[in-house]
């Protein structure tokens, strides 16, 4: 049986206060219930329990690295290099009845210590139409790699063609703390076959084995081993620079490229697999509709989706089922462009909109000129948007999110993106109306919200907020954790916690040079209209040299703001009436602010 990785919602440190860590344990606990409940173990003929191995299909949630134990984020020891046997056996495959082989690779981790303490294993894969040895690392965009579990030690690839060799290497990684390594990430060396047979490997050559993944490979049961599904390779007949390389293409001339894209996803059949879009633009004027276990990459910025600028599309990108749900989609590479007509209400309402969506990535993608969304999760849960830029949404009449988490769409982490330019009478940059996620390391420029939180339980952390009219703007949120994030140069408020917003922690921020648009009117952080007893604790505020400077360094605006600690907070020269200006109850201010 399939399951899915459960990801820690929170880190428990040592310095949270009672309830803070009642309520995160909480919800680790919930989500551990969740986990466990997807487990059904069997006991097979050779007494291996199946849930030691899950099938995981082509380039799904396999596409990324995975906290699978945060407990060992602490452990700075190199991971251990996995062992390829050297005795021909670690290599096999099946030739399938459309001439394409499935090939399984397997290896070794079997140690004790730090060292063997891991997340899970990085699977490379290249393939080439010469024989020889290939070290990886020497010609990176020919190199593939599939993420799977700490308890795998195979994997196959179905699907692929025979008559290419490949070559496989296996590499062990752990996610760890930042403070640990930099890139958040430890690898051991990638680890190929060492004879020559096997590296590299033609499948054509021999057949090991025959049979589906419901049997067994070298005496491991089928369920046990990650399955990777086929390759379909899609180009555009006037805008693609190798169409030779393509299984499917885009007549010429065509405005609806979308019927193209989707006729080789439905051939990739129930166990998914992979579209790669060659370089070229393809013309839409309807969705590409993505099933679960499938992966929709491109070749970067080259490849470009765009709607047609004549009619309306609602959605460029969206998933297959959207009442009960997908799993495990893959978008990654592609420049999606709305080609907004502004004028006459047509081309792209939104780039990419899954609902229900569970364990997706949306990443190294750009997403621009769409008239309402960027990217849309709606009651989708565990996914990772990342590394995406997103630039140009919305129109000055109407609403428009760069990021939108609307309502059930809990544990998702939206992470080191760059999002500016979205204009409208309600707009921001990133909305969050749903609970428990994680907004972390994003640029937000240029809209009337930077960060829009209207929910509660989030992390917002390490996010730089700029240039729009609020910063950060919590609109009845409680319980969010506000910490470490950049607010400034925007035209009102720095962070902005008002109607209600209570029980927030806001902490170590640097808000600066805010109220842009008025000299001396709004204040660097504000807390406004009945939002109580939050914790504004070690936050640095100045109000620059500009010609507009805020009113205040911290202000609680109104009698009805109750029982809020402002201390140990640096306000030194913080806003141009003062630093910190209270006219709340209760509010508590004894210890240490410099003001």
């Amino acid at each position: 049986m399939a399951y899915q990785p459960f990801q820690m919602p929170y880190r428990i440190t040592g310095d949270e206060d009672l309830s803070t860590l009642a309520r995160k344990i909480n919800a680790i606990m919930e989500g551990l219930t969740f986990y466990v409940n997807q487990l059904q173990v069997y006991e097979n003929g050779i007494g291996v329990p199946t849930n030691e191995l899950v099938e995981v299909n082509k380039d799904s949630w396999s596409a990324v690295a995975t906290n699978f134990d945060t407990r060992n984020d602490r452990i700075s020891t190199v991971p251990a290099d996995p062992v390829i046997a050297a005795d021909g056996s670690a290599i096999d495959h099946t030739i399938n009845t459309n001439g394409s082989a499935d090939i399984s690779v397997e290896w070794s981790f079997d140690g004790l210590g730090d060292a063997y303490n891991v997340d899970g294993f990085v699977v490379w894969v290249r393939s080439g139409d010469t024989s020889g040895a290939y070290a990886f690392g020497t010609n990176p965009a020919e190199e593939t790699d599939h993420y799977v579990g700490a308890e795998k030690r195979a994997i196959i690839f179905q699907g692929k063609p025979a008559n290419k060799y490949y070559t496989f290497g296996v590499q062990a990684y752990r996610m760890v703390d930042q403070d640990i390594n930099a890139d958040g990430i430890l690898k051991s060396a990638i680890i190929q076959p060492s004879i020559a047979e096997e590296n590299s490997y033609l499948p054509s050559a021999s057949v090991a084995f025959a049979g589906d993944v419901t049997g067994t490979v070298a005496g491991v049961p089928g369920d046990q081993i990650s399955k990777v599904g086929a390759t379909f390779i899609v180009g555009d007949t006037d805008t693609s620079t190798n169409i030779k390389r393509a299984d499917y293409v885009v007549p010429t001339g065509s405005t609806s490229a979308q019927d193209t894209i989707n006729q080789a996803i439905n051939a990739l059949g129930a166990v998914g697999g992979k579209i790669e879009l060659l370089d070229g633009t393809f013309m839409v004027s309807g969705s590409i509709v993505l099933p679960s276990n499938v992966t929709l990459q491109g070749q970067g910025n080259s490849t470009v989706i765009k709607a047609i600028y004549t009619q309306s599309v609602p959605i460029a990108i969206t998933n297959s089922d959207t009442v009960n749900g997908n799993i495990n989609i893959c978008v990654k590479d592609i420049l999606v462009d709305g080609n907004k007509n502004i004028a006459q209400l047509k081309g792209g309402a939104t780039g990419i909109y899954f609902a229900k969506a569970v364990n997706c990535n949306i990443t190294d993608c750009q997403v621009k000129n769409f008239r309402t969304y960027g990217v849309y999760l709606n009651e989708s849960t565990n996914n990772i948007v990342s590394q995406n830029t997103i630039r140009d949404i919305g129109i000055t009449t109407g609403t428009a999110h760069g990021i939108r988490l609307y309502v059930n769409s809990e544990g998702n982490i939206i992470n080191g993106n760059v999002l500016e330019s979205v204009g409208g009478i309600d707009s921001a940059t990133i909305s969050i109306s749903a609970d428990n996620n994680t907004v972390m390391g994003n640029s937000c420029r240029g809209a009337i919200f930077g960060i829009y939180v209207l929910s509660h339980h989030n992390t917002i952390n390490g996010n730089t907020c700029f240039e729009s009219t609020k910063g950060i703007y919590l609109s009845g949120g409680t319980n969010n954790d506000v910490v470490g994030n950049t607010c400034r140069l925007n035209r009102e408020q720095g962070i902005y916690v008002a109607y209600g917003s209570s029980d927030n922690s806001i902490t170590s921020n640097t808000c600066s040079e805010n109220s842009q648009k008025t000299n001396n009117t709004y204040d660097n952080i504000c807390v406004y209209s009945g939002s109580s007893r939050n914790n504004m604790q070690l936050n640095l505020c100045r109000k620059g040299s500009l010609a507009n400077q805020p009113r205040y360094g911290i202000s609680i605006a109104n009698i009805d703001c109750e029982d809020n600690v402002v201390t140990n907070n640096d306000l030194l020269t913080s806003g141009v009436t003062g630093s910190l200006s209270d006219s709340g109850t209760g509010t508590i201010t004894v210890a240490g602010n410099r003001v």
